[in-house]
């Protein structure tokens, strides 16, 4: 058995990361304030991707406490957090992985009556993970309108394989119920283009015969969803500003 070094208590945690993407990068996810909203199936993992690649402050938006049904597929939900608020759930885990990350928990359900309060706190880049079509509509609009950089996420229910994941934009997605009921709110505002998101091309299954109004879902398509979504916005976040070009 191999004894630890004496030095890992101190070896700098980013070190991998810093051989990727550089200092300056990491300097520039350090001082970044993003926020996730909704900390489900899909946004939690989000989140802890943006954790792990060293976001300096972190939003995690999310009105829900974990129930025993989000055992099957959410990061945050253990047995014993049942009831707790995923919010503050978020905020113990990421200060477990990284104790220097800001993470500012709003127990809050989006509606365009608060996105501004939000969005007013200096928000640099944003994560969609919610999936109520009135308050995605709202937000989506929003963060377009404020040019401030985001990918959102579309439906992850009724799928099983997370290959069939991809990137594109909204107005280019196909077999996504969701999508469409969102590109019908983000069109009636006057937005026809420029919503990045992550979908999902796997037809969806057939609703459960026992309960038609229950959405199945299991934890390989909403994880892929997370991690391709803050994947995509950490690749914007580090690609060097135009002027550092050529």
């Amino acid at each position: 058995m191999t004894a630890p070094r004496e030095s890992a208590a101190h070896e700098d945690p980013f070190s991998r990361t810093r051989a990727l993407i550089g200092d300056e990068a990491i300097q520039r996810l350090r001082a970044t304030r993003a926020a996730v909203f909704g900390l489900g199936g899909v946004g939690s993992f989000a989140f802890e991707t943006l954790v792990r690649a060293g976001i300096g402050t972190i939003y995690a938006v999310d009105a829900d406490v974990i129930m025993p049904s989000n055992l099957n597929r959410q990061l945050f939900a253990l047995t014993d957090a049942l009831g707790r608020p995923k919010a503050q759930l978020a905020r113990e885990r990421a200060h477990r992985i990284d104790p220097a990350v800001q993470v500012i928990p709003l127990q809050t359900f989006v509606d365009a009556d608060n996105l501004d309060a939000i969005l007013d706190q200096r928000v640099d880049c944003a994560i969609d993970a919610i999936d109520a079509v009135p308050s995605k509509v709202a937000l989506l609009h929003a963060l377009h309108a404020r040019r401030i950089p985001f990918v959102a996420s579309l439906g992850a229910a009724r799928r099983l394989d997370p290959t069939r994941v991809r990137v594109a934009d909204l107005f280019a997605t196909t077999h996504c119920p969701l999508a469409r009921a969102i590109r019908k709110g983000l069109r009636a505002r006057g937005i026809s283009g420029g919503v990045r998101c992550v979908f999902s091309d796997e037809p969806a299954r057939p609703l459960g015969e026992r309960d038609a109004q229950l959405l199945g879902s299991m934890m390989p398509v909403p994880a892929t969803m997370g991690v391709m979504a803050a994947g995509v916005l950490l690749q914007a976040l580090i690609a060097p500003a135009p002027q550092d070009q050529g």
